[in-house]
């Protein structure tokens, strides 16, 4: 549309002044940039067949944890599948334990608010490799978070990724800690 347009482009119209546009253009270009890094970052992993570094790891990671905020949920979808394309990989063990780490954080301290925020963060536990040091932390935050869990349509992928992460450690005979039992 013509507001739009004009908007993105900054020319003003008779119908659109500068002030009521400012905070619309501000959230239109972070939402269709963090859109595009997503799919771009996506896009670069599928192709990339090799490991990848620990400082680049980290490096990426916040990007994507901050689109897993976004209101939009075409956003949230493609950080959570960049995500998977990265946390499928045989990462290094601190990595893991980082990840699962930043992804319980803002959960556990009751900063993410919103149901659809706290199922991309599940969903990027979910999909995070199962190994010793991912799977122990995951397995050792997510009861808690379950139980506190006040939406119901998040149930689901709170059990998931503790399911799979419990499962890997049961099989593997790792021990538990005493807080799981």
């Amino acid at each position: 549309s013509l507001k739009y347009y004009h908007s993105i482009h900054g020319e003003s119209g008779p119908e659109v002044s500068r002030e009521r546009t400012s905070g619309y253009v501000s959230a239109v270009q972070f939402c269709s940039f963090v859109l595009i890094s997503s799919l771009v970052t996506r896009d670069i992993f599928d192709a990339f067949p090799g490991s990848v570094s620990s400082a680049n790891y980290r490096r990426i990671l916040q990007p994507l944890f901050t689109a897993a905020k976004s209101s939009n949920p075409i956003v949230r979808v493609n950080a959570v599948a960049a995500f998977k394309l990265i946390g499928e990989r045989e990462l290094d063990p601190s990595d893991a334990e980082f990840s699962v780490n930043e992804l319980v954080t803002p959960i556990k301290a009751g900063k993410s608010t919103s149901p659809d925020h706290r199922i991309a963060l599940y969903s990027m536990i979910a999909v995070l490799s199962p190994s010793e040091k991912a799977s122990s932390g995951a397995v050792e935050s997510l009861p808690g978070i379950l139980a506190k869990e006040s939406s119901d349509l998040a149930m689901p992928f709170v059990a998931t990724a503790l399911k799979d992460h419990l499962t890997f450690l049961v099989k593997n005979d790792m021990t538990l800690s005493p807080d799981v039992m």
